[in-house]
C-alpha cells in the first residue's frame, strides 16, 4: 500500500511488522500526514520484535497471534 493509501484508510491499529529492520513508532508518528491517522492519533502502533512469529507459516504463528492478541486486547489476558 501507499502511504497515501494508509492516510486514506485511517486505521485504528497499526503493527510494525518491520520493526526489526529499523522502522520504530516514532518514525512511523513523524511520518509526513501520519499526525492525522487515528491509530498515530491515539498511540496505538504495535512493533512486532521477531516478525517470524508472524510471516512464516508454522507452529509458531500461534504465539505471534497470542502476542498481538495481548497488545490489542490487554484486558482478556490479565
Amino acid at each position: 500500500m501507499s502511504t497515501e493509501d494508509i492516510i486514506k484508510a485511517d486505521p485504528q491499529i497499526i503493527i510494525l511488522d518491520d520493526s526489526q529492520y529499523g522502522v520504530t513508532v516514532q518514525s512511523v508518528e513523524q511520518g509526513p500526514g501520519w499526525s492525522t491517522i487515528t491509530a498515530v492519533k491515539n498511540g496505538v502502533i504495535y512493533p512486532i520484535s521477531d516478525s517470524d512469529l508472524t510471516d512464516r507459516p508454522g507452529p509458531r504463528v500461534i504465539d505471534g497471534l497470542q502476542i498481538l492478541a495481548q497488545d490489542i486486547h490487554p484486558e482478556l489476558f490479565r
